[in-house]
């Protein structure tokens, strides 16, 4: 009898996790509000609702990387609020000429700067890349913090890059893949100073890339550290043209999300589009050399023509 009931204790819990669950997830995604903040802010809507909000870490988090390749990058410091920060960076070419700049947020939770040949396609076609370590990372001042503070310090970065002999203010480019593709979505909504935004395979909301029981900083259980950091809760906020990308071949769920919450936000400046015969991982590189070119061509104009070589992601 007594396992009888402790069968049953069990089946009611799992029911009672489930409603929890379901809620949690329902005010977490929660439409965006009706109305937009006024136009006149000048301040999107997740920044004013940042705004005064202090995270709480669960856990303390300070990485420390391998120095950078000298043939291919510079080390250099960007200020922050925090102190200065570390970043790679190619070569500006020493011409009299304003050149392009792609910024990249690799994948991983560690905020080092990490793989550099992720995102290489853009540097082999002549443009010049940065990629920042953010907070916790690399040595930088702080711990990681999953996803809040990194926006800041992304954005940082663009302000350091903007001022650098060589590089065109007006043409630099901000992308990401996995952590970073999230990271980089949640920056979007917080700053329109980007030419426009590259996202490979975003989370819907950056609990998903929680890997492990201590992968994320912030305690996923707590409603409004999670909503701050939920990039599809705040479509209303993209004032940049920002481009969904991923593989035709891969797991498109998340990206379908995405396509049918901003339909329903009525956003215009969010795109999607897929690589045939491409998974999450193998789309990322061919994709960046289509990308790269379109950078390249970026003058004058609208920002991007893919042809035929992406398809725009179908509904079903």
């Amino acid at each position: 009898m007594k396992a009888v009931y402790r069968s049953l204790a069990v089946f009611f819990s799992l029911i009672l996790l489930g409603i929890y669950g379901g809620l949690y997830t329902a005010r977490i995604e929660r439409p965006f509000p009706a109305e937009p903040p006024p136009a006149d802010t000048g301040l999107t809507e997740l920044v004013l609702e940042r705004q005064g909000f202090v995270t709480e870490l669960v856990r303390k988090r300070h990485m420390v990387d391998s120095p950078a390749p000298k043939r291919l990058f510079s080390l250099v410091y960007y200020p922050t609020a925090m102190g200065n920060m570390v970043a790679y960076l190619s070569k500006v070419p020493q011409d009299s000429r304003l050149h392009p700049a792609v910024i990249w947020i690799n994948d991983g939770l560690t905020n080092g700067i990490g793989d550099t040949e992720t995102g290489a396609p853009f540097r082999e076609a002549g443009i010049v890349m940065m990629y920042p370590a953010l907070r916790g990372g690399s040595g930088n001042p702080g711990y990681v913090e999953s996803g809040f503070g990194e926006v800041d310090d992304i954005v940082a970065a663009a302000d350091f890059l903007a001022q650098q002999p060589g590089i065109d203010p007006e043409r630099i480019y901000l992308g990401g893949a996995g952590v970073g593709a999230t990271e980089v979505l949640l920056t979007a909504e917080c700053s329109s100073r980007f030419r426009a935004v590259f996202s490979f395979n975003p989370m819907i909301i950056m609990n998903d890339h929680q890997s492990g029981g201590d992968s994320l900083t912030y305690s996923v259980y707590d409603i409004r550290e999670t909503e701050l950091r939920t990039p599809i809760k705040w479509l209303r906020s993209i004032r940049t043209p920002v481009y969904v990308l991923g593989g035709a071949e891969g797991y498109l769920f998340p990206m379908r999300r995405w396509k049918a919450q901003a339909a329903e936000a009525g956003e215009k400046d969010l795109h999607f589009y897929v690589m045939p015969g491409k998974d999450h991982v193998s789309a990322v590189r061919p994709v960046c050399g289509l990308l790269a070119a379109a950078v390249l061509r970026d003058t004058s104009g609208p920002v991007f023509a893919f042809g035929r070589q992406l398809l725009p992601l179908a509904d079903k």
